[in-house]
């Protein structure tokens, strides 16, 4: 997401923090922070350490029930099964006017760890919105595209077609290339054998069959 990325400050988003509901999300998210860095913990994710999965702390910072009007959608590598230590929370949601979305983050996520909030100069100008919950990292990505127009869910489900169609040999390629430092996109391009632009090739692979995936998986010199 570094291609076209302006940074925007705060009051251009005309952002207030009246909602009841959702500065008692705040508070309460203070409060786990705090004691979170005193606490103990038993599994290990990126720096830190957290005894939730990712799927718990969604549910507990109640994300996705903030997000209900937007139709959010968690996305990425983590529900994929091929998540790196310090992957993110990745979730897309839809919203016509995304300062609506920024404004109910800013309420509800503003006193998290490293919260950040920008805007896309590319069309549409789409909001990500950044932020650590429980030692998870969390990027929410509010576009006025459809989620399924959007190009991060077309590549998240392709790729999970892709992974269950192939699967152990591409996801140890897949899990191999990215311990090397590759993207995702690059990544399944790369072990796919897929020439050019590695976003471009991804994305058109979404609007191909079962049949077609199977035939471009069995063609891969590297499976």
């Amino acid at each position: 997401m570094s291609e076209g990325v302006v940074t925007t400050s705060l009051e251009r988003f005309g952002l207030s923090s009246s909602c009841p509901a959702l500065m008692a999300k705040r508070r309460d998210l203070s409060r786990r922070s705090s004691k979170s860095e005193g606490g103990s913990a038993v599994s290990n994710h990126g720096d830190n350490m957290t005894s939730l999965s990712y799927e718990a702390v969604i549910d507990r910072i109640g994300i996705l029930d903030i997000l209900a009007p937007f139709d959010p959608h968690v996305v990425g590598t983590l529900p994929l099964g091929i998540a790196l230590p310090n992957s993110d929370i990745d979730i897309v949601c839809q919203a016509s006017d995304p300062d609506v979305v920024a404004n109910l983050l800013w309420t509800a996520f503003s006193s998290a760890d490293d919260f950040t909030l920008y805007r896309w100069s590319a069309r549409g100008r789409p909001l990500i919105a950044k932020f650590k919950a429980e030692s998870w990292p969390f990027e929410i990505f509010a576009s006025t595209e459809l989620v399924a127009e959007q190009s991060g869910w077309q590549h998240f489900v392709v790729e999970r077609q892709l992974l269950d169609l192939a699967g152990f040999a591409l996801r140890d390629q897949i899990m191999a290339l990215r311990l090397q430092g590759m993207k995702t996109e690059p990544a399944f391009a790369t072990a796919l054998g897929l020439p050019g632009d590695p976003y471009e090739a991804m994305r058109a692979l979404y609007w191909l069959s079962e049949m077609e995936l199977a035939e471009i998986i069995s063609n891969s010199p590297e499976l």
